[in-house]
């Protein structure tokens, strides 16, 4: 059997040059074409002059040109990511990209990564556009770990604030960055920096106090974007405190988007403190692990369309009887998804604290003891009846937000 070279991965950030300027494609820029469109186009054109490859298709073109002639794939099978704004002008330049790819290079396979919200113009949006293409890329980056020396990493399209965090994001993944110059022939690399997060420096003291109290009031979420201005001013100190750990512009904060997928890894580190009022709900480790890690993305999606019936139905299940009075200070919590535990619950102000009065995992139980719900839904002191649940008993877990 014949010697089979490895399987080459490149990854791209797209921007429209395939629709601009002079290159071969751009008179089509109002079409916003699709992928069997384009196709059709650049059969056509290839059918014209069959030496397309070599004239002005786009940047990204330009740069999968010099890495074929470098003999990185021309004869390995090839998988190209190509990464680019949900704008129509952005979604329709990749697809013509990708689909000059597959017909100029027959062994390349391409995968297409929608970014929405990428709006610079929109500060919130744009946040959420962040912290999208970090999750993008940290999670391609992580895939590809095994194949490191087969990955060519080039941030070369898009927004230049896009080019940039992607550029950032590599290097904190050890992947280095390569770009290719007009008048140069040639890919080449960037020069690495020497640049690695200690996490474990965020995850004690103040500092992991701050990020604990950022993360429950945005409801559980480490992508959530709170407003400046009704922060408490403790909080405000901390933002100011720690500028590397958030992310403030235009009256709005969050993580930093470099931070946050990182934060997630380690989230059990931020989960509100847990008590529970009987002592034998201490020996149910795997129930509450399970219930918990449930009820914080639950009382996420809650919190930010409260309105919603279904999620009312899920952290305010004692609606569903009419002879319940709402307002209680304990509400009635149903997972969302199976097992669907139960649980009697008092959620503080500040969200860092859930205390758990009643739990259920076993669904007869539960159907025996709601006929008194009323009456557990009452007022309940908080106190030495309550035990708090080791930190360390979610630290196999991770959050879902």
């Amino acid at each position: 059997m014949g010697y089979r070279k490895k399987k080459q991965y490149a990854i791209l950030t797209t921007g429209t040059s395939f629709l601009s300027g002079n290159n071969v494609f751009s008179k089509y820029k109002d079409q916003l074409c699709d992928e069997k469109e384009w196709s059709r186009l650049i059969k056509e054109k290839l059918s014209e002059n069959p030496v397309l490859l070599h004239q002005s298709i786009s940047a990204e073109m330009t740069v999968m040109r010099s890495w074929q002639q470098q003999d990185a794939f021309y004869d390995a099978p090839a998988e190209i990511h190509l990464i680019h704004s949900d704008t129509p002008n952005g979604g329709s330049a990749a697809t013509g990209v990708g689909a000059c790819l597959k017909e100029l290079y027959p062994t390349v396979c391409v995968r297409y990564h929608r970014i929405a919200g990428l709006n610079m113009n929109e500060p919130k949006t744009m946040m959420q556009g962040m912290h999208e293409l970090v999750r993008v890329l940290n999670n391609l980056f992580s895939s590809l770990e095994e194949a490191k020396e087969q990955v060519i990493f080039a941030p070369i399209g898009g927004y230049k604030t896009i080019t940039m965090l992607a550029h950032l994001v590599g290097e904190l993944n050890g992947y280095e960055a390569w770009y290719q110059f007009e008048d140069s022939s040639h890919l080449i690399a960037v020069p690495r920096m020497p640049l690695k997060l200690n996490m474990e420096s965020y995850a004690t003291g103040e500092v992991r106090d701050a990020i604990q109290r950022f993360y429950c009031l945005s409801n559980y979420s480490f992508n959530g974007i709170l407003e400046w201005d009704p922060l408490p001013d403790e909080m405000k100190r901390e933002v100011e405190n720690y500028p590397e750990v958030f992310y403030r512009d235009e009256g709005l904060i969050t993580f930093s988007p470099f931070l946050a997928d990182k934060l997630k890894a380690q989230g059990y580190h931020y989960f509100p403190s847990i008590y529970v009022s009987e002592a034998k709900y201490l020996s149910l480790k795997a129930e509450l692990n399970t219930l918990i890690n449930q009820f914080l993305p639950d009382w996420n999606r809650y919190a930010e369309i409260p309105e919603n019936k279904k999620y009312q139905d899920t952290m305010h299940h004692e609606y569903q009887w009419s002879d319940v009075s709402k307002g209680n200070e304990y509400s009635l919590y149903r997972m969302s998804c199976s097992p669907e535990y139960r649980a009697i619950y008092y959620l503080s102000p500040d969200k860092r604290s859930i205390y758990l009065k009643k739990i259920w995992t076993n669904h007869g139980e539960y159907d025996r003891d709601v006929k008194n719900l009323s009456a557990m839904l009452g007022n309940d002191f908080r106190g030495d009846g309550y035990s708090e649940i080791p930190r360390t008993a979610f630290s196999g877990i991770l959050s879902a937000y």
